[in-house]
């Protein structure tokens, strides 16, 4: 009885995590009118990490037609690949991601970038993003001209039930052996 239990909560460990939500870590989204430049935002997009910490989740947020029609607008296709790039104020502390457009879940008339495989600890640094598709990156003046971005990190409940799981099945080994 004792082994199954111990399965059960370690299936329960592995499963769990993935139906959880990521905490934000930095979101200057807001739905005031959004504002698209050929030069991309208006103010450099930057967020402050006072500790090292790992990110899963990197997303930019993009308006899909060329509202204010100028040369060099890049309609983003769903599907199609970007480039998103976190800068560190320590020298050589620079992250790249090659991101996928997608629509937006919440029906707001963007479509976002989000990084692939992020999955990456951050030393506590101050980081600038920066998109491959500047031109169609949203902001308005709510952000302070910076371009919309969200950062997500585990949940920290996500955390404690992956622990779970690997302790149940440390327990689930040490009693076959």
């Amino acid at each position: 009885m004792l082994k199954q239990l111990t399965l059960a909560v370690a299936a329960l460990g592995f499963m769990l995590p993935t139906a959880s939500h990521a905490d934000v870590v930095y979101s200057n989204l807001n739905g005031d009118t959004i504002q698209v430049s050929p030069t991309g935002p208006a103010a450099a997009t930057t967020f402050t990490l006072s500790a090292d910490t790992f990110i899963t989740d990197l997303y930019t947020y993009h308006f899909p037609t060329p509202e204010p029609s100028y040369i060099g607008f890049v309609t983003p296709v769903v599907g199609a690949h970007d480039t998103i790039t976190l800068t560190g104020a320590l020298p050589g502390n620079t992250y790249t991601f090659d991101a996928t457009f997608g629509t937006d879940l919440a029906g707001a008339p963007y479509v976002y970038a989000q990084a692939n495989s992020v999955d990456t600890l951050l030393v506590a640094d101050t980081y600038t993003i920066t998109d491959g598709a500047a031109g169609s990156w949203s902001f308005n003046s709510t952000s302070g001209g910076a371009g919309f971005a969200l950062v997500d990190v585990p949940e920290p409940a996500s955390m404690a039930l992956l622990g779970l799981g690997i302790a149940g099945l440390a327990a689930a080994r040490r009693r076959r052996a």
